[in-house]
């Protein structure tokens, strides 16, 4: 019967570290993609608002825009906001804004396992969105 104990203590031993690893794995991925999610949909946000500006707000804003936020995604990225207006190859006039987001991975926070296994990526393919915009903006009415 004490055989059978330790046993079972053993068996513990080795299974308990690979179901935490996996437990908070888990844990981690979600926050991970409840982040991408809302910077997803804050960029979003924003190509909406600079498409519905009028013509003489739109005038007072400065592109191409690069906001870098001390705001972290996943507490191992750098946020980049890169936000312009695309013009229309035949007119010349404003057709798109454009919103970018590009998301960096710096070391200095990363547990040395995590980093030789080069986890999480060091760079995520960067969010784009593009929005139409408006005709009140593209003729300056109200």
């Amino acid at each position: 019967m004490n055989r059978r104990r330790g046993q079972s203590v053993v068996e513990f031993a080795l299974v308990i570290p690979l179901f935490a690893l996996f437990l908070f794995g888990l844990i981690y991925g979600g926050i991970m993609f409840l982040q991408w999610l809302n910077m997803s949909n804050d960029s979003r946000a924003e190509a909406r608002r600079y498409a519905v500006m009028t013509k003489e707000q739109l005038e007072q804003e400065t592109f191409p825009k690069t906001v870098t936020g001390a705001e972290r995604f996943g507490s191992f990225y750098t946020v980049t906001q890169k936000i312009w207006i695309e013009n229309d190859s035949s007119t010349s006039k404003p057709k798109d804004v454009v919103v970018s987001i590009e998301l960096e991975r710096d070391n200095k926070d990363l547990p040395n396992v995590l980093r030789w296994m080069n986890w999480p990526p060091e760079k995520l393919k960067p969010l784009e969105y593009r929005m139409k915009l408006e005709d009140k903006t593209l003729t300056g009415g109200e």
